[in-house]
């Protein structure tokens, strides 16, 4: 059986070359992509931590001053829920729940509500969580229980 001659070896070990060389190009932008969707992660936890978080237990001192029961959870890395009961002569239950969307990593999708067929779901920008903006949810929910 005759072997490969000069010219079809050359011409294998260029189509061999460019073979590697796109995966290669295919692990880079993988790569980028995993580095890219952990950025967004870490932007959430950032925002939760010096955002979320602290917006939050500000409510929960004042409402906890008032009688109302609260508890703060982090579900996962990329979730936390706000509990809240109403002491009144009928005990109200709320939540108010924001999550970091894997499928879009630059949105956070949010919930809340008195009952579970009266929630609100909306979606906000990462760059768009702010005090004021997890206080406004706060209030929309409190206010729904009047």
């Amino acid at each position: 059986m005759p072997g490969l001659d000069d010219v079809k070896r050359k011409e294998l070990k260029k189509v061999l070359g460019t073979l590697e060389s796109q995966r290669e190009l295919d692990r880079f932008a993988e790569r980028e992509r995993a580095i890219e969707h952990n950025r967004h992660i870490y932007r959430f936890q950032e925002i939760k931590r010096s955002v979320i978080l602290p917006t939050l237990r500000e409510f929960m001192i004042d409402l906890e001053k008032q009688g109302h029961l609260t508890r703060i959870q982090e579900k996962t890395s990329e979730r936390v829920r706000f509990d809240i009961q109403i002491q009144s002569r009928e005990p109200r239950r709320g939540v108010l729940e924001i999550f970091h969307q894997r499928s879009d990593p630059e949105k956070v999708r949010l919930r809340y509500g008195w009952a579970l067929a009266d929630t609100v779901q909306e979606e906000a920008e990462l760059l768009q969580i702010d005090a004021a903006f997890i206080a406004e949810r706060m209030l929309q929910l409190l206010k729904g229980a009047v």
